[in-house]
């Protein structure tokens, strides 16, 4: 079996533009769940929804142990991305 040349996958997967509901619910969320393929060990996916960003983050465990601090992570940086150019989370 021939390794993936890549062991870390990122990709966007656009998602609807405007506010949906389904049945009068509000969809908040869409939290995609990455493909991560054997030899593989990391896959994000980002799901843009109504003007926001949506993530998910599958990890091979052995490969990535501390994956839930991974996203902490993540979530800090995107803070400070949103500090520096001025914008807040809806």
């Amino acid at each position: 079996e021939i390794p993936p040349p890549f062991n870390v996958l990122i990709s966007y997967l656009p998602g609807p533009s405007r506010t949906r509901y389904w049945n009068g619910a509000r969809l908040t969320g869409i939290y995609p769940v990455p493909a991560v393929l054997n030899g593989q060990a990391l896959g994000i996916t980002l799901t843009g929804n109504d003007g926001r960003l949506d993530l998910g983050v599958v990890g091979d465990r052995h490969a990535v142990p501390a994956l839930d601090r991974l996203v902490e992570l993540l979530e800090g940086a995107l803070s400070e991305l949103e500090s520096a150019v001025g914008t807040r989370p809806r």
